[in-house]
């Protein structure tokens, strides 16, 4: 199996007054931090895909091997990101995760998980599941490329997905970093003190 993840980093951090991708967490950046969850995990194609302060994004991507995908609509909001990132895809790719670089403490083991869930089972998408609600990042088959690409924009990839006939998988994890992302300041602040908590599984 060939797996690929698309990392959403294309924004201009409007709500959160500063550049999310390139703030510190911990040693290191949000950007780095989310690229670190899917290397750690063993998912060798990694993309981010960058828009706003691109430039200021590639050499942080690079130095980690990662390649960087430019999306010239990204004004147009997250779900262009998210058609850019699988129209860059090689259609011998099995599967691939999205996940915003807004929720950088996803443990690399639920990344794992997914794709033992996928292996097993095939879904149409597998989708991380806490304490019954869904977060991410959902790993979604390259069977629905061509749905996704020419779907309107409707409630973006959320809509794109529940529009299809097929449910999904979804897979319990204890992972409540599934669900915390950082919008705004008071958000970051509390982010950056659940990454050094002892019993963060990413530590």
């Amino acid at each position: 199996m060939k797996y690929s993840a698309l990392i959403l980093a294309a924004g201009f951090s409007s709500r959160m007054g500063r550049f999310k991708p390139l703030l510190p967490l911990g040693t290191t950046t949000v950007l780095q931090r989310v690229i670190s969850i899917f290397q750690t995990a063993g998912v060798e194609d990694i993309r981010v895909i960058t828009g706003h302060r691109a430039d200021d994004i590639e050499p942080f991507a690079t130095v980690m091997g990662v390649k960087t995908i430019f999306n010239a609509d990204f004004k147009n909001g997250m779900f262009s990101s998210v058609q850019t990132g699988v129209q860059s895809l090689s259609p011998e790719r099995s599967a691939f995760f999205v996940l915003p670089v807004d929720i950088p403490l996803v443990a690399p083991d639920t990344v794992k998980g997914l794709l033992a869930a996928w292996e097993a089972n095939r879904p149409v998408v597998a989708y991380p599941i806490f304490q019954g609600r869904r977060g991410h990042p959902p790993l979604i088959s390259m069977g629905i490329r061509d749905h996704i690409l020419n779907w309107s924009g409707h409630q973006g990839l959320r809509g794109a997905l529940e529009a299809l006939e097929d449910p999904g998988l979804e897979v319990e994890t204890d992972d409540r970093y599934i669900l915390m992302d950082m919008d705004r300041p008071e958000d970051y602040e509390q982010i950056q003190q659940w990454a050094q908590t002892p019993d963060h599984p990413a530590r």
